[in-house]
Formats: structure tokens, sequence, C-alpha cells
């Protein structure tokens, strides 16, 4: 039985959260990346000519990106789209700054209809931009459609905030002082 994650990775950077999700999922590949970005693009493609990443596909460009190709042949997606419109450190523009991408995320979400997608972001994003996020996954509507499709799985957004916060409370630290 082939028990592989078939996953697409967004806003893919320079493949930093691929990396992680295979050391959570050693059975996933990445079979598509969409980064934007020259630099990172570069990066990919080294990191996978060495063999640190799995070869597949890089498309450039989010906004345009077709998920429905990848409808039943995907397990996951994961991202990390821009933080720049939610950062602290930013303008905090939200959905007024151009690389405010959610609205694509989503897209690609309902038309690839994976069982399971992850995404961080900053912790700006708490209070700016992600209650629409949380709205768009969690509306019943929504979850209904996702129950129908057979998995029972709702997907999971994952903040950065999350980790910041276990970290304070020492819940990921394995460093504590005694």
């Amino acid at each position: 039985m082939d028990n592989t994650q078939n996953i697409i990775s967004l806003c893919s950077g320079i493949g930093g959260l691929d990396l992680g999700v295979q050391l959570v999922l050693p059975a996933s590949r990445v079979v598509a990346y969409v980064e934007g970005e020259a630099f990172c693009i570069h990066r990919l493609v080294t990191q996978m000519e060495a063999g640190f990443l799995d070869s597949a596909p890089v498309w450039t460009d989010v906004k345009t990106f077709d998920g429905r190709p990848f409808r039943g042949k995907v397990d996951g997606i994961i991202g990390g789209y821009p933080c720049q419109p939610f950062s602290q450190a930013g303008q905090r523009k939200g959905t007024n700054d151009p690389r405010h991408l959610w609205p694509d995320i989503l897209r690609i979400l309902q038309s690839v209809r994976p069982a399971w997608a992850f995404f961080e972001n900053v912790r700006g994003h708490l209070r700016l931009g992600f209650p629409d996020v949380l709205r768009d996954l969690t509306s019943k509507d929504r979850i209904d459609r996702l129950r129908a499709l057979g998995n029972g799985v709702v997907p999971v957004v994952a903040a950065k905030a999350f980790i910041d916060l276990m970290e304070k409370i020492g819940g990921l630290n394995e460093h504590r002082p005694i």
C-alpha cells in the first residue's frame, strides 16, 4: 500500500516549510511548487538539483496557478503566504496590500480540495486578516462541502503566533530554566 502524501507547496520561498513537513511526514512528496520571487526560485531549483528537495515543476504566479488538474491527486497543500500585509514591521495594509494573496490561496484550496492544508504566517496576522481566513475556512457552508468530500478533515491554519505562545509558556522549549 502506497502511503505517500502528495503535496502542493504555495509561496514556497526556499523550501523551509517543505523540509519541515517532510520531517513530520516522511512519506510526503512535493509535486508542485508555486513561488514568484526569482531568488527563491533559483534556490528551489538548486536544492532540487542537489537532492535536498523533491524534484517538481515550479509555477511562478500563485494568482494564475490552476489547481484543478491536481484535484484528486494531491493530499495536502502547504504554504507561507506573504506576511507583509499583516506584519508589525510593515505598513499593515491588510487586504489593500497587493501582496495579500489569501484570496488566491483560498481559490486554490477550493479547486484542489485537499484532505488537509497547513499554512504559517506572522503573529500580526492574528489581528489583521486572520479573522477573514478563519471565517473562510470554517463557515458552515464550507465545512459541509469539506465533509461531503468524505475525508472528514477540515483544513488547519497555523500561525507563528501559536508557536511563539507555546515557546513563551515553555510548551516547545526543551531547555526551560528550572
